[in-house]
Order: C-alpha cells, then sequence, then structure tokens
C-alpha cells in the first residue's frame, strides 16, 4: 500500500495541473495579503489622531452649516421644535468641541494614540451599562455579554486591544481561511481532484494498473490518499508559508490574544419585530481561547473540509469516464449547493446544517456565527465534524463501488 500510494504521489506531482493550480493558489493567497495590506494602512491612517482631528472639525463646520440653514425656518414655523434644536445644536457642537480640544492636546504632547487601557476601561463600562438597560433586547445582550468577557479577559491579562483590521499574521491567517473555505477552496480541490479517476479512463490506463497484482480496492484507496494528503499539504503549506512572511515583515500578534469559541445559542421567548423568535446565546457556553490554539485547531477542521471535498470530487470522478465532464458536473453541483444556502426558505434554512459545503469556514464554526448566520441551532462544531466525516465515507463508498463495477467494462 505504501508503494501504491508513493506511486501516486510521484504521479500527481508530476502533472502539469498540480503545479498550475498550486501556482494560482498562491497568487491567491498574495493577492489577498496585498489587499489586507492596503485595508489596514488605510484604517489606520483613518484611526490616527491626526485624522480624526480632521474628521472632527470637518463634523463641526457641518454641524455650523446645518444648524443655518434650518435656523430661520424653524424658528418662523415650529418655535417648540426650534427650541429642541436649538438644544440638539449645542450639544453637538459642545461634543465636537471637546474632542477637538482633546485631540489637539494629545497631538501637542507627542502622542500617537489614545490611552488604549482607558479606552478598554471605557469600553467595558459601556457594556455594563448596556447590559443592565431593561429597553434594550436580550438577543442584544447576550452578544455583548460574550465581548464583555473578552474585554475583561483583556483587562486582567495585560493585553492591548488589537483591532480586527490590524494587518499581523494572526488575523490575516484567520482572515485567509474563512475566505478560502466560503469562496474559493471547494471549487479549487475539485477542479485538482476532476480526473483522479476518470483521467484514467480516456485514455484507459486503469488497465495498466488493474493487471498488476494489487486488489481493486487498494489502487483506488491510494489514488484518493495521494491526492488528499497533496490538497491538505499544499493548501496549508502556502497558508503556513504567508504566516510567515507577514509575520516577518509586518507582525507576528500575539499568540495569547483572546477569542471567544464555542459559543451556543437558543430561542428566546420575546418575539422579533419580524415576528420571528431570535436567537440568544446560550450563558457560560463561551469560552476564551489563545488565538494561537483557536488557529490550530480551525486548520485541523479545515483539513477534514478538505477530505470530504477530495471524497465528493473522487465520487464524481468515478462516476464520470470524462475528466472534463467530471469537474463540470461537480462544479454545478457546488454551486447548486451554495445557491441553496442564500435561498432564505425556512425549509432550506432548516436542512442546510446537512450539506458539507456549510462548514467551509472552520473559524465561523467554532465562534457559533453559522449558527446566527443561518438561523439553524444544529450547526455546532461537533455536528459539523460529523456530518463532514460521514460525507467523506458516503461519498468514497459510492464511488468504490461505481469503480468496481466499471473497472470491468474497461
Amino acid at each position: 500500500m505504501g508503494a501504491l500510494i508513493k506511486n501516486e504521489i510521484i504521479k500527481t506531482l508530476k502533472r502539469k495541473k498540480t503545479w498550475i493550480v498550486f501556482v494560482l493558489f498562491v497568487l491567491l493567497v498574495g493577492l489577498m495579503g496585498v489587499a489586507n495590506n492596503y485595508a489596514s494602512k488605510s484604517m489606520e491612517k483613518q484611526n490616527s489622531l491626526e485624522y480624526q482631528l480632521t474628521d472632527s472639525k470637518k463634523q463641526l463646520k457641518q454641524v455650523e452649516k446645518d444648524f443655518k440653514e434650518r435656523e430661520k425656518k424653524l424658528k418662523h414655523e415650529d418655535k417648540i421644535e426650534y427650541e429642541r434644536f436649538v438644544q440638539q445644536n449645542s450639544i453637538e457642537k459642545k461634543a465636537l468641541n471637546e474632542r477637538i480640544k482633546v485631540l489637539e492636546d494629545k497631538i501637542k504632547k507627542g502622542e500617537k494614540e489614545i490611552d488604549w487601557k482607558k479606552e478598554l476601561n471605557s469600553k467595558i463600562e459601556k457594556s455594563k451599562e448596556t447590559i443592565n438597560d431593561e429597553k434594550i433586547p436580550e438577543a442584544e445582550k447576550s452578544r455583548i455579554r460574550s465581548q464583555l468577557k473578552e474585554l475583561n479577559y483583556l483587562k486582567e491579562h495585560n493585553i492591548k486591544p488589537v483591532s480586527e483590521w490590524s494587518f499581523n499574521s494572526y488575523n490575516f491567517i484567520l482572515g485567509t481561511v474563512s475566505m478560502l473555505g466560503i469562496l474559493f477552496l471547494a471549487v479549487g480541490v475539485c477542479v485538482f481532484m476532476s480526473d483522479i479517476v476518470s483521467g484514467e479512463s480516456t485514455p484507459p490506463t486503469l488497465k495498466f494498473l488493474l493487471v498488476q497484482p494489487t486488489s481493486r480496492g487498494k489502487v483506488l484507496f491510494s489514488k484518493f490518499i495521494a491526492v488528499t494528503l497533496i490538497s491538505i499539504v499544499m493548501i496549508t503549506a502556502v497558508e503556513l508559508v504567508s504566516f510567515l512572511v507577514v509575520g516577518i515583515f509586518k507582525d507576528f500578534g500575539n499568540s495569547s490574544y483572546p477569542v471567544v469559541s464555542g459559543t451556543l445559542y437558543k430561542y428566546g421567548t420575546q418575539l422579533a419585530e419580524n415576528g420571528t423568535k431570535p436567537l440568544i446565546q446560550v450563558v457560560g457556553s463561551s469560552t476564551i481561547v489563545p488565538i494561537g490554539q483557536f488557529l490550530i485547531k480551525g486548520l485541523l477542521l479545515q483539513a477534514l473540509f478538505i477530505t470530504t471535498v477530495c471524497a465528493f470530487a473522487f465520487m464524481i470522478s468515478c462516476l464520470c469516464k470524462s475528466s472534463m465532464i467530471s469537474m463540470a458536473t461537480t462544479i454545478i453541483v457546488l454551486v447548486m449547493f451554495n445557491i441553496l444556502q442564500s435561498i432564505p426558505l425556512s425549509k432550506i434554512k432548516n436542512s442546510i446544517h446537512l450539506l458539507f459545503v456549510s462548514y467551509g469556514d472552520p473559524f465561523a464554526l467554532m465562534r457559533g456565527d453559522l449558527i446566527l448566520k443561518n438561523s439553524n441551532l444544529n450547526m455546532t462544531v461537533m455536528f459539523g465534524i460529523g456530518v463532514m466525516v460521514a460525507w467523506s465515507v458516503v461519498c468514497y463508498l459510492i464511488g468504490y463501488i461505481v469503480f468496481k463495477k466499471k473497472d470491468i467494462l474497461i
């Protein structure tokens, strides 16, 4: 078996198609890195004290302009509304002037950014006030409780908060893996895997393999294992290399940075404005894990997802005699699956957790975001793992049975 797998790996690595797909994948990840770096610089500029000062002055001028435009009209038409308008305008101008003064003082002192500890304490206090506000819906409170848990962890461990747009290795790799899983990974792997069996049916090179003193099952299994291993290794290697490149040239980030994981949900008792019951977090279900640990678990889930996609493409390849037909069929079916996920029908949404393509984003699955996105309580980590394993086994068995019947006719 080892020799068969080694032989299949060598064959796959000698194909031009393998390296074309690999180079395209590298270019895609590189393009995402450039885009993230550009977006990060743009956001960094917008969050600088100088930019905030300029923006605050623009807002102040706009408030003064709006006041002049509406003052005369309201003064003569509606005195009550005029008094309210003057009061509101005065409050806005006072707040903007105070902000401008604070920013100017900080710039004069040579400060580059706002004190993150004060900012963190302010966010914690604001979150507590929101949670205690009876007017805030319970669904919103449950979300804020999860955020408060992360904020308290940062304060207790004296860790500086990092914005989601900050360009460091951990933010980049988490965003890249999520984006690939949602849009590109399944299609890319299927294109790579499309001719694993069908490509050897025309021309019929399988005849040569099947006359060897090796069982048909071993021949098929070795092909599946070889291509699946190459897919996982190549994809993961590119992601890890990009992680190192970003870390070396920009910033690695803090491996102990907290991430909220494992959040579960339940239906609330109060009806929302649209007449449906909102999802609220199950108290105590969320846990705080270091981002380094979160990343490793996510990559393992990604490897399982890739294996499932390989099994699916393997099945289609066994069903078709032409590599072009198998590729087209695989892509069409995947597009249909993705369309089903976007259809806002309750019957479809209630079954979306049974499709393996729903679990392409491992980090959204681990955080519990897939439950909120699809309004489906079944989309937990353990259920997702079960679905992907089931699809892998069933697809492989179908492919194996079809292959056993087909190879007799070659």
